[in-house]
């Protein structure tokens, strides 16, 4: 796992001596048509999916049915809250929404996801870092 927005700002800080033809140190074989440019690379990265930050549903819904962590508020209520949701489409609906178990069972009462993201990988012991 990454810190892509680390990784895109040490990229950025290296943009002009990893991708500028003047900065090629007198290589003979230097071939500018080899060099990846900038803005693919960061175009790529940012189209990788997002391992523990928080996706606004205002900005995206998932594209697979799963469980996933959500930040809720149940309708009426301003205190937010933290719980494992599942994102699918019930029996009898058209569309996916947010239930509390892959058998689409609701929630007891009215409530908005605000944020999601997906699960983390379960631990292995000896993987720890």
């Amino acid at each position: 796992m990454i810190d892509e927005k680390k990784l895109i700002e040490d990229i950025a800080k290296e943009k002009y001596t990893l991708f500028d033809s003047d900065s090629h140190c007198g290589c003979t074989d230097y071939n500018p048509v080899d060099a990846v440019d900038y803005e693919s690379i960061i175009d790529v990265i940012s189209k990788q999916p997002k391992i523990g930050e928080w996706i606004p549903c205002s900005e995206q819904l998932p594209e697979e049915e799963s469980f996933y962590i959500v930040t809720y508020r149940f309708d009426n209520d301003e205190e937010l809250k933290c719980h494992e949701l599942y994102y699918g489409v019930a029996d009898g609906e058209i569309e996916a929404g947010w239930h509390i178990d892959d058998d689409c069972e609701r929630l007891y009462k009215p409530f908005t996801v605000i944020a999601w993201q997906s699960l983390p990988e379960a631990y292995r012991e000896g993987t720890a870092i």
